[in-house]
């Protein structure tokens, strides 16, 4: 089960351990041997989850973004859209 709270530009993503020798699931990735949650669009991270501790992302801020779940640490860069295109 996973349970997703905003506060201000912080998300926690709160998550039930996973069982070692399973691989992560599609919404989670892998690092020093525990199964982290993905940051969820619109957020990158900020903190890896630890023993102790769930994965924290943080908002995209001015032209970046992230369209899917991610662990990246930085949003990418929007591009100008063509004016006859929009």
């Amino acid at each position: 089960m996973l349970y997703i709270f905003q506060v201000s530009a912080i998300s926690f993503i709160l998550f039930h351990k996973h069982d070692r020798g399973y691989a992560c699931s599609s919404t989670g990735y892998e690092i020093d041997g525990r199964c982290c949650p993905l940051c969820s669009r619109g957020t990158r991270l900020y903190q890896d989850c630890t023993r102790n501790t769930t994965t924290i992302c943080v908002s995209c801020v001015g032209s970046t973004f992230t369209d899917k779940l991610n662990h990246f640490i930085k949003c990418q860069s929007c591009t100008m859209c063509d004016p006859v295109l929009v």
